[in-house]
């Protein structure tokens, strides 16, 4: 055979891999053209354009979103072909996965946080100066136990702490700051707790769950961001990370075992738990009048709790202990309640009617008011 022949029987070989390549994807192609308009099909770019020092990556139908280099390279050399001769000259786009999606519009983490947070509470004036420090009187030696092993923790934590209970002007700014990021990372324990188990034991028994699983990871969500906010005033050390890791591992089994032997006893531990946490916020106030925290009377609030809450322009420190105080109430009077239902009762708090103003509305947490709250206590009562 001579060299011409074998030459182009060498460039032939390549061109027929390609057909019978082609041929075995034609079918896919016309399912992918079968499909309505309104669906765009990814328009693959193997050039090597550059746009502003940057490769451009895969697109739909919009403008290509830019990739630095380096990246783009890395990923298109996983992606090219093994024997062909032809790939070292081509630029292989990454895979959509790879690469930022395009049709998505990029925002600030601040305006991202409402977007997949669970619903949170929007307070009216009313309801933010109608809460209360309320103590729930001791009935059953379940609550006995729940109250005394409460105040038994809350005595050692206060004296290690060195808080003064009810002074003015006594704990500082800082020290403030300290106590409320850690008990927020200790009130954000119990909501999660109860969910998870209410979630396991309705698949476990394959049954409904009536409405308590919503309300404790809401709940849970609830404290987090109380901690998240709390966090953009103060950023904790290596020590007092330490002391949040034993506590939150202590406090979590703690509650997880209690919750599957005596699901009411967790629930009315809480309940006094967030009455300690509104009274801590309440004496925040006293601070704020004539103490160390008079400052905070006109200190902005941070954006990620104006965003969170959708507190008014110009919300101050002030105004967002007052939000968090609402919450804390909130979720006292809900354990307390929860406490003496038994387990297959509906939660009545658990009831959320869907918004209907269009794409303006937004998701809205069904915050009862002190009325309601009481009615659905008595209810609770009366069927307990």
């Amino acid at each position: 055979m001579s060299k011409a022949a074998v030459s182009r029987l060498a460039t032939a070989r390549p061109r027929t891999a390609l057909l019978a390549s082609s041929s075995r994807t034609l079918p896919l192609v016309s399912a992918l053209l079968s499909r309505s308009s309104h669906q765009p099909l990814l328009a693959l770019r193997f050039n090597s354009t550059q746009v502003n020092g940057h490769l451009p990556t895969e697109t739909t139908s919009g403008p290509a979103v830019p990739q630095t280099e380096s990246a783009a390279v890395a990923a298109a050399a996983r992606l090219k072909p093994a024997g062909d001769p032809n790939a070292a000259n081509q630029v292989f786009s990454p895979h959509p996965k790879l690469t930022p999606d395009p049709n998505r519009q990029w925002k600030a983490p601040e305006q991202a946080e409402q977007y997949y947070v669970l619903r949170n509470p929007v307070y009216s004036e009313e309801e933010l100066k109608a809460v209360r420090d309320t103590r729930r009187e001791m009935k059953t030696w379940t609550d006995k136990i729940a109250f005394h092993s409460l105040h038994m923790v809350r005595k050692v934590f206060d004296k290690v702490t060195g808080f003064k209970d009810g002074q003015v002007g006594v704990t500082s700014e800082q020290q403030w700051l300290n106590r409320l990021i850690f008990l927020e990372t200790v009130a954000a324990i119990p909501g999660m707790v109860a969910g998870m188990s209410r979630h396991m034991r309705s698949l476990r028994l394959m049954r409904r769950d009536y409405g308590w699983v919503r309300t404790m990871l809401e709940e849970a969500e609830n404290e987090r961001m109380h901690l998240l906010t709390w966090m953009a005033l103060k950023q904790p050390g290596p020590f007092f990370r330490l002391c949040v890791l034993i506590a939150q591992g202590t406090m979590f089994n703690f509650l997880f075992l209690a919750y599957l032997i005596h699901p009411k006893l967790v629930h009315r531990f809480v309940g006094y738990l967030e009455e300690e946490a509104v009274h801590t916020y309440n004496t925040t106030f006293l601070d704020m009048e004539k103490g160390t925290l008079t400052h905070w009377t006109h200190t902005p609030a941070p954006p990620i709790a104006v965003n969170y809450w959708r507190m008014k322009e110009g919300a101050t420190l002030k105004d967002l202990v007052m939000v968090i105080r609402a919450d804390e109430a909130e979720h006292r009077d809900v354990h307390h309640t929860l406490a003496c239902l038994k387990a297959d009762q509906p939660n009545p708090f658990g009831q959320y009617k869907a918004p209907t103003g269009g794409a303006a509305a937004e998701p809205k947490k069904a915050v009862q008011t002190q009325p309601a709250q009481a009615q659905a206590q008595k209810e609770a009562v009366a069927a307990h």
